[in-house]
């Protein structure tokens, strides 16, 4: 998992589709666009949301080809996070969506900050930092390393 400001982006060597994804989202007026999904010029679908973080913990979520790049324009939230061989495997939610169940340990995620979260980074979205906040949060999760 890296987790980090998004003006601190360029201290990361990432995968090519990681990286303009990230430059897309540094550049964009993203606090502007419409809630929805957009096209990125290097072919990604970007998801960009609006809600109010639950506070209830759940399972954790996990992937074998999924790295999912949230970055957060407003607002606050926690974020659930477990390396994948610390956790329990309980499901197969749909294909390369697993559930774990292990220790909660969470992680403050700010306005302005970006998440990198890897197969190996198992977690749990949108909890709460503080009661009744806002999030908009902008979204990537591209596939790699599959075997055809």
């Amino acid at each position: 998992m890296i987790i980090d400001k998004i003006e601190n982006r360029n201290f990361y060597t990432l995968p090519e589709a990681l990286a303009e994804a990230l430059e897309y989202m540094a550049k964009a007026p993203l606090a502007e666009m419409e809630p929805g999904e957009y096209h990125l010029p290097g072919g990604q679908l970007m998801e960009i949301d609006e809600y109010t973080p639950s506070a209830g913990w759940k399972n954790f979520e996990g992937h074998n080809y999924i790295t999912h790049l949230r970055y957060i324009v407003n607002g606050s939230e926690q974020l659930g996070y477990a390396n994948k061989n610390d956790v329990e495997y309980v499901e197969t939610k749909k294909a390369d969506k697993m559930m774990y169940r292990g220790k909660e340990s969470r992680v403050r995620v700010t306005a302005g900050s970006f998440v990198i979260l890897f197969p190996q980074d198992c977690h749990v979205l949108k909890l709460a930092d503080e009661d009744g906040i806002q999030v908009r949060k902008v979204s990537v999760s591209i596939v790699s390393g599959k075997e055809d």
